[in-house]
């Protein structure tokens, strides 16, 4: 619902999205595609990680609907081994990069 609604505001406002919604429609077909239910999925145009390497799609899973922590976190980081790279005084290279933390400690907590 998330997508239809998405396309429908870019094109009554104009706004050059598709490319941006064909990925994220991409997306949610690979999810389907491997067994995941799409309606327990939760879509939130407001969430976004505050470290600034990260390059692209990022998420975060919770134990359930009312757990106020997650126990999941990550994202596409392509700039993260740029700016490693830049750190050391080493020229500047981009890595496609993906990966995710998970939170031992919160696996199975409710809160």
């Amino acid at each position: 619902a998330a997508a239809a609604a998405l396309r429908a505001l870019a094109h009554d406002e104009g706004l050059a999205i598709d490319a941006a919604l064909d990925r994220y429609e991409a997306r949610l077909a690979a999810l389907a595609a491997r067994g995941i239910a799409l309606d327990r999925l939760t879509f939130a145009a407001d969430f976004g990680r505050r470290l600034d390497y990260y390059t692209g799609f990022v998420f975060e899973m919770f134990a359930g609907r009312k757990a106020s922590r997650p126990v999941v976190g990550g994202g596409r980081y392509d700039r993260l081994v740029s700016l490693l790279a830049r750190l050391r005084h080493e020229t500047a290279v981009t890595v496609p990069a993906v990966g995710f933390s998970i939170w031992l400690d919160r696996v199975g907590d409710p809160a």
